[in-house]
This record gives structure tokens, C-alpha cells and sequence, in this order.
């Protein structure tokens, strides 16, 4: 089934120091995937407002704290795997935790041009 997004929210395990340093053992990353259909809009997903600000490497902006818990399903029912990364050089050091369930968000929220900026190469 295709989705128009999905979130994913990125963890290292801590017994390594950084990301980088995850990324070279089996066990060094956990990914949570939430489903994302277009629906309603949905005010925890307001970041992307901001997100979609950042358009060129080394750009930020500042996001006011927020809970995550809001980014995912009501219902957190899960399939969970072991998996890669699904950036270059795809190291199969993941965790993939994926939400049987998704989370609406508008029409507007979908389509906000958001370049993803990522911090490890």
C-alpha cells in the first residue's frame, strides 16, 4: 500500500557515542516509521511549517519543544524488523519499528516542499 509520507523519527543506541558511530554496529540504530494519509490537519505536525524553511545544507530553524508522542498513531500497534538504512550506503544496521496505523495529516501538510537535511553522510 502507498503512502504520500511518512515520518521518521531517527535514535542511536547509547552505549555509541554518535550516530556515525552507530551506523557501524548491528545494533546501532532504531528507526520508529509512522504512515502518514492525508486527511485533516493535524496541529502536532506545525513544525513542518518551520521545517519546510530549511532549503539549503547548514540552514536551521528554531522549533519551540514539543512531545513527540504527538507525531505518532493513537493506536501503537507495530510490526518491527531488522533493516537498513534507506539513505547511501544503506547499512543494514537498523531497527525499523513501523506503526500498523496512520496519522492524517492536510493536504498542505503533505505537499509542503521539505528538503530533507541530513546530519550524517
Amino acid at each position: 500500500m502507498a503512502f504520500p509520507a511518512e515520518l521518521h523519527l531517527v535514535h542511536f543506541n547509547t552505549k555509541y557515542s554518535c550516530v556515525l558511530e552507530g551506523k557501524k554496529h548491528p545494533d546501532g540504530l532504531a528507526v520508529l516509521s509512522v504512515l502518514l494519509k492525508q486527511g485533516y490537519n493535524n496541529n502536532n505536525y506545525n513544525f513542518l511549517n518551520l521545517a519546510a524553511q530549511v532549503t539549503n545544507p547548514g540552514d536551521t530553524s528554531d522549533i519551540a519543544g514539543f512531545s513527540l508522542a504527538g507525531l505518532l498513531p493513537n493506536d501503537k500497534s507495530f510490526y518491527r524488523y531488522q533493516g537498513s538504512l534507506t539513505t547511501p550506503g544503506c547499512e543494514e544496521v537498523v531497527t525499523w519499528t513501523v506503526f500498523a496505523n496512520t496519522v492524517e495529516i492536510s493536504e498542505a501538510q503533505v505537499t509542503m516542499h521539505i528538503i530533507s537535511c541530513e546530519t550524517v553522510n
